[in-house]
């Protein structure tokens, strides 16, 4: 038998939901918020900016889009691409 690792989309799962955690601390703390959602269009248009750039991993960047896609629902905004 090969060895194979069973349900790999669960870890990833559960990578993506810490790494988003940490995400939001980062996020939160550099402007100052108590939630994300209370980010400036600008501000959350740097964060996308810096989620897609070369000085971050891919993984991370994945981490803050989360961020992204959380504020546009919450503010019901969706024109920053």
């Amino acid at each position: 038998m090969k060895f194979e690792w069973k349900k790999q989309h669960k870890t990833l799962d559960q990578l993506e939901d810490l790494g988003t955690t940490n995400a939001h601390y980062v996020v939160e703390e550099y402007f100052n918020v108590e939630d994300a959602k209370e980010l400036t269009q600008e501000q959350i248009k740097e964060v996308m900016s810096y989620s897609e750039s070369d000085e971050i991993d891919d993984f991370l960047g994945t981490c803050l889009r989360n961020i992204v896609n959380y504020w546009q629902n919450e503010n019901d905004n969706y024109e920053i691409f």
